[in-house]
């Protein structure tokens, strides 16, 4: 089965922003949309979900200071040191140890996620050599629609600053 995508290339974030929001109140199905840096109005306009990154990190950063806190109670009632009428088990000085075991889970629980969206990523081919330099592109599904609607939707794209526009079929397995 084959796809069949537009790529309307810019040479600035405007026309791409002001594109995008056109194409989103047409409802036109935008498959991805490149950019040579973070533009983060992109996520608002196309409503993309958040990540789960931040919830993975909290919880191995839970699950460290649960750990760390339970690693030094374990340690201080099991080999007792009363040095200078110091309590047996000082709260206050888990703090750093807790802290160290918070910021540890937490970042493996990142990498661990990291590894994970690297196995599941989506293929992505290399639509134009420049576009991780200067230029931004838009990635528009085309296999559904008719010839009169790709023209109309060229037309669209090329009158609202696009400094070109391409047509590219891969065969999706």
């Amino acid at each position: 089965m084959y796809k069949k995508y537009i790529i309307a290339l810019f040479d600035d974030e405007i026309y791409l922003l002001n594109n995008l929001e056109n194409l989103v109140k047409n409802k036109i199905l935008i498959d991805n949309v490149y950019t040579p840096y973070p533009i983060h109005k992109i996520e608002k306009i196309l409503n993309l979900k958040k990540t789960k990154l931040p919830f993975f990190a909290f919880i191995g950063g839970s699950l460290g200071l649960i750990l760390g806190f339970n690693m030094m109670f374990y340690m201080t009632n099991n080999w007792p040191m009363n040095i200078g009428g110091k309590p047996y088990v000082p709260f206050l000085s888990f703090i750093p140890i807790c802290f160290e075991m918070t910021i540890l889970l937490s970042a493996y629980s990142i990498g661990i996620m990291f590894i994970l969206s690297i196995l599941y990523k989506k293929d992505s081919d290399i639509i134009n050599t420049r576009i991780t330099n200067d230029q931004f592109a838009i990635v528009i599904d085309v296999s559904n629609h008719n010839i009169d609607n790709i023209y109309m939707l060229k037309n669209i794209l090329k009158s609202n600053g696009s400094i070109d526009i391409n047509e590219k079929i891969y065969d999706k397995k």
